[in-house]
């Protein structure tokens, strides 16, 4: 799953095709400056839009000198249709760098297919620093694809490592910026060689330090009056909030099949050997993953693996949360008219309910509602929310929920550096907050005491999701800008459509209020929801900043990272319901009402079937209609092959644990059963190589097109371009099936397209990518270098296959007919037309890159 990564990745381009233009109209300029003869004609704009004729020379024009001006334009007319095309037949250099990598070497093709060898325009090295220039030669027209290459000479297919590419570029672009991952930290992160340094585990420990020394010092303070815990908690209210948001989440849980995030965690929990793996698997590193939702999923794959029970946990977390977050609310604002504490507690009852985000990871099989549970629960336990003494266990119990955060997903860092710091400040203004300050500084301290342990393995999982994120860069849309980022993401957040952020100027002054009425009520829960609220901030320039630069400018809608740091926004919008003087009336209220009417419709949409791909749908399809031998692929990039392989294996877990090769499966009733290859994923090539296989009858490709809160997850490109180029180099797309989120597409390659529209074909059997095309692998077995003996497959109507020696000399190759004995150099018989065979190459002490392959047309 991760080498595989490269096969569709797209980087994006930083010059577009502009400088071509301008360069082009410089150099025509020239030349018809240096061409034109004295005095100077000028053309210029009358002032009433007419153009008219001015001379230097001649201030009062003749019909004479006007018959010169005319034959002179036309002169010049002439003269720059004739320096026109001499000034386009100039090469335009395509210049740049790469970043990442040294010592490789950067190709311009004119296809996205690795095997044609007349799509290799030009190649050249990289300096040392990186750079590259690319001359592109005048006879090429059209845009061309950079691609870098490791470790690799000219002969750009003879390379079998290759790294992202750019968009197409127009010749004559320059500054093009190729950043791939680090190759050397990639190859120990694949490795598994530990790439994280001490640093973190020293910087952790000198934090924990600070965090004991300042929380002795708080705690030299003396205890502040205690007033006596509210016993009147409206519990009714709590739990019957709290059941219905879980009912009303469990409905329908069942009817749809887990999407990429839901299996990914699935597959994570199972994949281990033993739960204790779970903390520091490769695979989860990889994926930034933490363990705690996937060993929940585990102790319930142990009974099912129905989507139902996989999904239930979600939706209890999200019941709780929303008591929990009631519970707060009652808790802050009790010291508030009866009237306004209700008020603000029906508020943020029906908010944390209704919050789009909420109600959608409620749902879901994913960490998210057990991360908000958890920032509702520290929220909770945070000194001067809890009222009274609540016993010996309220700081570790405080400590254990923020561990438990942390592992239940690391965005939850954001959470309690958010938190730690809101209780710094408070316990710098207000005394009586700053011995109970102390106690929760040393419950961070003993929180953190795990992180900061395995500091060496987050530092390594960092560097791993950061380079796998670059690999899979091409599968994600490019980023809109900093600003347009901020503001779909943070119009989501507040639980508007994802286009409607002129509406946050409506939000703006309902947070305001809500802060002004909480710090009124409870400065310490103001501080704590004000700053997660400014957390929120950091937390999508920290996105956009490091998806673009892992990503070469991509980015990825990561709504649901947020999360954990939602709370402190419901508490702030429930408050600006209690007005200074504890009504229930005005625009607080009112701001609330509108609020909870746009998050209605909005949870309604993102939670009502359909919101994930109907696999299951296509993989009865494929069993409805595929043919014996054919072969699938998954787009846009093949971290979904697992998932789609689980369900044409029919959702058993032994089959969830895969290797990310093409296999077979079985289709159909077992007595006349029907090969099904896939998922098709290759070390080292494209999409669009990959396919192209003469073993294969046809391809369906399967295209997951995700939806999250109105904004597609993953770009389209990569799959309309492998369409593009298959019906370019003659496949036929004759099946089209769409489904909720997934499309479905089948192509076939006819005798043209499989004998290239050529009557006969030269083979090079050391030409590894082409010679692919023609390899017949079996399940499992990886790419090259492939060593004799080997099977190949011949295209339909081939009358003769004869295999050449390179040199005098070497072993007879032998070719032997599948099916047959027969054993000779040249094959005419028994080649019926119409079929394709297969033939078995060998020679004794020799190689592959020994022989050429000749087949003929018949």
């Amino acid at each position: 799953m991760r080498k595989d990564a490269h096969a569709d990745r797209v980087l994006a381009p930083s010059a577009r095709g502009s400088t071509f233009i301008r360069c082009a109209s410089n150099q025509m300029q020239t030349q018809v400056d240096e061409a034109a003869p004295t005095p100077t004609i000028a053309v210029t704009r009358g002032p009433v839009g007419h153009l008219t004729n001015q001379s230097t020379s001649l201030r009062h024009p003749t019909r004479a000198s006007l018959t010169r001006v005319r034959a002179f334009a036309i002169f010049a007319l002439v003269l720059l249709a004739l320096s026109a095309p001499a000034a386009r037949s100039a090469p335009q250099t395509v210049s740049g760098r790469v970043t990442g990598a040294q010592g490789l070497w950067v190709s311009a093709l004119s296809t996205r297919d690795l095997r044609d060898p007349a799509s290799v325009v030009v190649t050249a090295a990289t300096t040392p620093d990186g750079r590259f220039e690319l001359p592109i030669p005048p006879t090429h027209e059209g845009p061309v694809w950079l691609l870098a290459s490791a470790a690799c000479d000219p002969r750009l297919l003879a390379c079998r490592r290759f790294l992202p590419r750019v968009d197409a570029v127009l010749p004559g672009a320059h500054d093009v910026r190729l950043e791939i991952p680090d190759l050397a930290v990639a190859e120990a992160v694949w490795r598994g060689e530990p790439v994280g340094t001490q640093t973190g585990r020293w910087a952790g420990t000198g934090i924990i330090v600070m965090l004991l020394v300042f929380g002795a010092r708080l705690r030299r303070h003396p205890a502040s009056p205690s007033a006596a815990a509210d016993s009147r908690a409206p519990w009714s209210w709590l739990l019957a909030a709290a059941g219905l948001t879980a009912l009303v989440s469990s409905f329908g849980l069942g009817a749809e099949s887990l999407d990429l995030l839901e299996y990914t965690y699935f597959h994570e929990a199972l994949r281990p050997a033993s739960a204790w793996a779970l903390l520091t698997d490769p695979m989860s590193a990889e994926l930034a993953h933490g363990p705690l939702m996937p060993l929940v999923l585990r102790g319930i794959g142990a009974f099912t693996v129905d989507p139902f029970w996989l999904r239930l946990p979600s939706a209890l977390f999200a019941g709780a949360f929303v008591a929990v977050m009631g519970l707060v609310s009652h808790r802050a604002l009790a010291s508030t008219s009866p009237a306004a504490a209700r008020a603000g507690l029906a508020a943020v009852l029906v908010l944390s309910a209704l919050h789009p985000v909420c109600a959608y990871y409620g749902r879901d099989a994913s960490p998210y509602a057990l991360a908000g549970l958890l920032a509702a629960l520290a929220l909770l336990l945070a000194p001067g929310v809890t009222r009274g003494r609540v016993g010996g266990l309220r700081w570790p119990l405080f400590a254990v929920v923020h561990l438990a955060g942390f592992l239940s997903h690391y965005g939850f860092a954001f959470f309690s550096a958010a938190q730690g710091l809101a209780l710094l400040v408070t316990a710098l203004r207000v005394p009586a907050l700053r011995r109970d300050s102390g106690a929760a500084a040393w419950a961070f301290a003993a929180a953190a005491a795990l992180p900061v342990a395995f500091a060496p393995h987050y530092e390594h999982m960092l560097t791993a999701s950061g380079l796998r994120f670059g690999l899979m860069a091409g599968a994600y849309p490019e980023s809109p800008g900093l600003l347009a980022f901020v503001g779909r993401m943070a119009a989501v957040l507040a639980g508007l459509p994802a286009h409607a952020v002129w509406a946050l100027v409506l939000v703006f002054p309902i947070v305001a209020l809500g802060l002004r009425a909480l710090r009124a009520h409870c400065p310490s829960l103001a501080a704590q929801a004000g700053m997660l609220i400014l957390f929120v901030a950091a937390w999508l320039l920290f996105s956009h900043t490091m998806s673009v630069a892992f990503g070469g400018g991509r980015i990825y809608w990561a709504f649901r990272w947020a999360r954990p740091l939602l709370a402190g926004l419901l508490v702030v919008l429930a408050a600006s319901a209690v007005t200074r003087k504890g009504a229930t009336s005005g625009p607080g209220l009112a701001g609330v009402v509108l609020l909870a009417g746009s998050w209605t419709w909005q949870s309604a949409v993102s939670v009502a079937p359909p919101v994930r791909p109907d696999q299951d749908a296509a993989v009865t399809h494929l069993q409805r209609h595929a043919s014996d031998g054919d072969a699938y692929l998954v787009m846009p990039a093949s971290f979904y092959g697992d998932q789609l392989q689980y369900y044409v294996d029919r959702g058993q877990p032994p089959a969830l644990i895969t290797a990310m090769r093409a296999h077979e499966t079985e289709l159909g009733a077992p007595a006349a059963p029907r090969r099904l290859r896939g998922p098709l994923v290759e070390l080292g090539l494209p999409a669009e190589t990959v396919v192209d296989r003469l073993e294969y009858t046809s391809v369906w490709i399967v295209d997951y097109r995700e939806v999250m809160f109105g904004t597609p997850k993953f770009s389209p490109v990569p799959t309309d371009q492998l369409l593009t180029e298959l019906t370019r180099r003659g496949w036929t797309h004759d099946e089209h099936v769409a489904l909720p989120f997934l499309d479905l597409h089948r192509v076939r390659c006819s005798a043209d397209c499989a004998w290239e529209g050529q009557r006969r074909l030269m083979l090079d059997l050391g030409d590894g990518v082409r010679a692919e095309r023609f390899l017949a692998r079996r399940p499992g077995e990886e790419g090259l270098p492939f060593l004799l003996p080997v099977t190949l497959v011949l295209p339909e109507d081939t009358a003769s296959v004869t295999v050449r020696p390179k040199r005098p000399g070497l072993p007879a190759a032998q070719l032997t007919l599948a099916g047959t004995a027969e054993s000779v150099p040249r094959l005419t018989l028994p080649l019926a037309p119409g079929r394709r065979y297969r033939v078995h190459l060998e020679a004794d002490g020799a190689s592959e890159s020994d022989y050429v392959l000749e087949l003929v047309r018949r």
